[in-house]
C-alpha cells in the first residue's frame, strides 16, 4: 500500500512538471523549480545510494549522496527568494561537498546559504556568475578556486564565511557587488591583481579582521564606501595609479595601517576615509589638487602628511594644525607644536700660541646653544665658558595657547587641563572651522570654561577621547552640533539652566557617559534615539523636554524637584534588578520602597536615588517606578522565600 502511494506521488509530480504549472520560488518564469524532491525507489539502483534528487532549473538537476551535493546539466540554475524554496534545504547541515559540473552557467541566489559544514567546492569553467548570498555563512569553507570563465560576483556571496583564508579573483571577473567578503574574519590574503574590476565595491572587506595582504586590480578607479572598514590587521596596501576616488570610511578603523601613498590619480578622499587609523605614521598625496573631505578626523591627527608645498593637502594640514612635510623640501617638517624652554650651554674657545692664560666662567639664564672654535697665530690664550641650568616649568604651565573667538582665549597645560576664558562666542578662524586645540585632542583630560563664554562651537571637543570632566558656566546658551561627539571617556555632564538648545550629535558616541543632567526644563533636545547614549541615566525636571525624550526612547529618568537637585552625578554601583534599597537583598521591603517612590514621582517630590537604584526599582523598564514593579518584586521575593531557585524576577513582570 505504501509503495503504491509513493508511485502515485511520482506520477502526480511528473504531471505537474510537464503541465507548465509554475510551482517554484524562482525569480523568473523561465527558471521553474520543482518544489518537492522526488525519488522513485523502483528506478534508482541501490548501489548509487542517492538520498534525494530533483531539478534546480529548466535544464539543471541536483542529487545528494553521502554529504556530496552534485549539480549537473546545462544552462542556468534557479535563483531563490527564500531558503524555503531551496530544494536541498533539509540537507544543509549534512552537505560537506558541492560539485558543479561542466555546462552549468551560474549559481543561484541563496543556493548554499547556511551550509555550515560545507568545506569543499568544485566549480566548472562554464560558470559565469555566482548569485547573492550563495555561500553566505558557510562557516567551514576554508578555500575555494574561482573558475577562469567567471565574470560576476553578486552581493554578499561569501558573507560570514568565517574560516575562508585566501582567495584569488580571476582575470575574467568584471563585476563585484557590495559585501562580497564582508565578515570573513579569517581571510588573510586576497589577490585581485589581474581582475578586470573597475570598482572595489562598498563593504567588500568590511570587518575582515584578519586581512593582512590585498593586491588591488591595476584598472580599478574607485575604492568604495566602507570597503576596508575594521580590517584591523592590515598594515600596508598599495593603491594603483588608476584609482581616482577613496570612498567614505574606506579605511576607517584600520588600526594597524602604518603608511599609505595616494598616487597622482587620486582626486578625491571622502569623509572619514582614514578615521581611527591610530597607527598611521605617514600619508602621502602625489596629487597637488586632491580634494580632501572637510572633516578633521578624515586623517588621524597623529599622522604625518606628506605633499607639495602648494597643494590642497597642505591647506588641510594648516587648517587642522597637522604635521606636514613638503615633497619638494623633504628636510622641512612644519607643525604648530610649541617648544618649551630647555637647558643650554654656550662655549667659546680661542687658542693662541703664547705663554699667558686668562680664564673666565660665568653662569647666565639663557635658552640657546652655540659652540665656536677659532685658532689664530697670536700670543695669548683666552677661554670663556657660559653654562645655564633651567628649572623645569611647573605642571600647570601652558604648553599651547591661542584665541578661540573675538574675545576668547584658551590655554592647555601639561596635565591635559584646557581652560577657556574671556567673553562672547566661541568660534574658529580657519576655513575648516576646526578647534585650534585639535592637535592635542588625545591629551585633553578636563575642560573648564569660565563665566562669559556664551556657546560651545560645532565640533569643539570632538574625539577628545581622554576627556573625563567638563565644567560649563551658566553663561552658555547653546551647545552646537557634534560638540562632544565621540568623547569616549566622559562619564557625566551637567548642562546648566542657561542652555537653550543642544545641537545634533552633541553627545553621540560618548560610550562611558553614565549621568546626563539638564537643568533647563525647556531645553531643545534633538529628537533622535542616538543623541544621548542609551546607558546614561537622565536627570531633569518632571514635564521637561528631557522627560519627554526619556519617555519616547524608553530611557531611565530621574526627576528633580522644584526646590533642588538630588544626586545629579552619582557614583556608579552595580545593583541587582528589584533591589530598590540597594542592600544586596530582594525582599518585601523593596516592594514597599518602590510604592513610596511611585507616590513621590506622581506628586513631583524630591527623590534621593542613584541611577543604579532607580534602574533596579524600574523592574518593568517603563522609566517610571509604579505598582507593577512593586508586584513583580513582591512575587519574586515570595518565590525565593519558598525555596524556588529556578525563577528570575523578569518572570513576574
Amino acid at each position: 500500500m505504501n509503495r503504491m502511494k509513493r508511485i502515485i506521488a511520482v506520477i502526480s509530480a511528473i504531471c505537474m512538471t510537464f503541465s507548465g504549472i509554475p510551482v517554484s520560488g524562482a525569480d523568473t518564469a523561465e527558471e521553474i523549480e520543482k518544489p518537492v524532491a522526488v525519488v522513485n525507489p523502483l528506478m534508482i539502483p541501490q548501489s548509487q545510494a542517492v538520498e534525494s534528487s530533483g531539478r534546480c532549473g529548466l535544464n539543471t538537476n541536483w542529487e545528494i549522496s553521502g554529504g556530496v551535493l552534485t549539480i549537473s546539466g546545462s544552462g542556468r540554475m534557479n535563483s531563490y527568494r527564500s531558503l524555503n524554496y531551496v530544494p536541498w534545504k533539509d540537507y544543509r547541515d549534512t552537505i560537506t561537498t558541492v560539485i558543479i559540473k561542466d555546462g552549468v552557467e551560474n549559481i543561484g541566489n541563496l543556493a548554499f546559504y547556511n551550509c555550515g559544514n560545507l568545506s569543499s567546492v568544485i566549480l566548472p569553467n562554464t560558470l559565469t556568475s555566482i548569485g547573492e548570498w550563495a555561500f553566505c555563512n558557510c562557516k567551514s569553507l576554508k578555500n575555494i578556486i574561482l573558475p577562469t570563465g567567471l565574470t560576476t560576483l553578486e552581493a554578499d556571496v561569501f558573507y560570514g564565511c568565517l574560516e575562508l583564508e585566501s582567495i584569488t579573483i580571476p582575470e575574467s571577473v568584471i563585476s563585484m557587488k557590495e559585501g562580497t567578503f564582508s565578515g570573513c574574519q579569517s581571510l588573510v590574503s586576497v589577490n585581485m591583481k589581474n581582475a578586470s574590476v573597475m570598482e572595489i565595491p562598498e563593504n567588500i572587506f568590511y570587518s575582515c579582521a584578519g586581512l593582512q595582504e590585498v593586491i588591488l586590480p591595476d584598472v580599478c578607479t574607485t575604492i568604495g564606501e566602507n570597503a576596508f572598514w575594521n580590517c584591523t590587521a592590515l598594515k600596508t596596501i598599495e593603491i594603483p595609479d588608476s584609482v581616482e576616488t577613496i570612498g567614505q570610511n574606506a579605511f576607517n578603523n584600520c588600526t594597524w595601517l602604518e603608511k599609505i601613498v595616494l598616487p597622482e590619480s587620486v582626486a578625491l578622499v571622502e569623509d572619514y576615509a582614514f578615521h581611527k587609523c591610530g597607527q598611521l605614521e605617514t600619508i602621502t598625496f602625489l596629487n597637488r589638487e586632491c580634494v580632501v573631505s572637510n572633516f578633521a578626523v578624515t586623517i588621524p591627527y597623529t599622522a604625518l602628511i606628506i605633499g607639495y608645498n602648494v597643494s590642497t593637502v597642505h591647506d588641510y594640514a594648516q587648517a587642522y594644525n597637522r604635521r606636514f612635510r613638503a615633497i619638494d623640501a623633504p628636510e622641512t617638517t612644519t607643525t604648530t607644536t610649541t617648544t618649551l624652554p630647555t637647558t643650554s650651554t654656550t662655549t667659546t674657545t680661542t687658542t693662541l700660541p703664547t705663554t699667558s692664560t686668562t680664564t673666565t666662567t660665568t653662569t647666565l639664564p639663557t635658552t640657546s646653544t652655540t659652540t665656536t672654535t677659532t685658532t689664530l697665530p697670536t700670543t695669548s690664550t683666552t677661554t670663556t665658558t657660559t653654562t645655564t641650568t633651567t628649572t623645569a616649568p611647573p605642571p600647570d604651565a601652558p604648553i599651547d595657547s591661542g584665541t578661540c573667538g573675538t574675545d576668547l582665549r584658551w590655554t592647555l597645560d601639561r596635565n591635559g587641563n584646557l581652560k577657556i576664558f574671556g567673553t562672547g562666542q566661541m568660534s574658529f578662524e580657519n576655513s575648516f572651522m576646526v578647534a585650534p586645540w585639535r592637535e592635542h585632542a588625545g591629551e585633553i583630560k578636563t575642560v573648564v570654561m569660565e563665566s562669559g563664554v556664551t556657546n560651545i562651537a560645532e565640533f569643539a571637543f570632538e574625539e577628545c577621547e581622554a576627556l573625563v570632566s567638563v565644567s560649563i558656566p551658566d553663561t552658555v546658551e547653546e551647545i552646537e552640533a557634534w560638540g562632544f561627539y565621540d568623547c569616549s571617556s566622559l562619564k557625566s555632564i551637567t548642562i546648566p539652566a542657561s542652555v537653550k538648545s543642544i545641537g545634533a550629535s552633541a553627545f553621540q558616541n560618548c560610550s562611558a557617559l553614565k549621568a546626563y543632567s539638564v537643568l533647563n526644563p525647556d531645553c531643545e533636545i534633538p529628537d533622535n534615539a542616538d543623541e544621548i547614549p542609551s546607558q546614561a541615566m537622565l536627570y531633569g525636571y518632571w514635564n521637561s523636554t528631557l522627560a519627554e525624550y526619556a519617555k519616547k526612547y524608553r530611557r531611565n529618568f530621574v526627576a528633580f524637584s522644584v526646590h533642588g537637585v538630588k544626586n545629579p552625578q552619582p557614583t556608579p554601583k552595580e545593583i541587582a534588578l528589584g533591589d530598590a534599597d540597594g542592600n544586596g537583598k530582594i525582599t518585601a521591603e523593596d516592594a514597599a520602597q518602590i510604592l513610596i517612590l511611585a507616590a513621590r514621582f506622581g506628586s513631583g517630590q524630591d527623590i534621593d536615588l542613584t541611577p543604579e537604584q532607580f534602574s533596579a526599582a524600574d523592574v518593568n523598564r517603563n522609566n517610571i517606578p509604579d505598582s507593577g514593579d512593586a508586584v513583580a518584586v513582591l512575587m519574586y521575593a515570595s518565590a525565593m522565600g519558598a525555596g524556588r531557585t529556578d525563577v528570575k524576577i523578569e518572570d513576574f513582570i
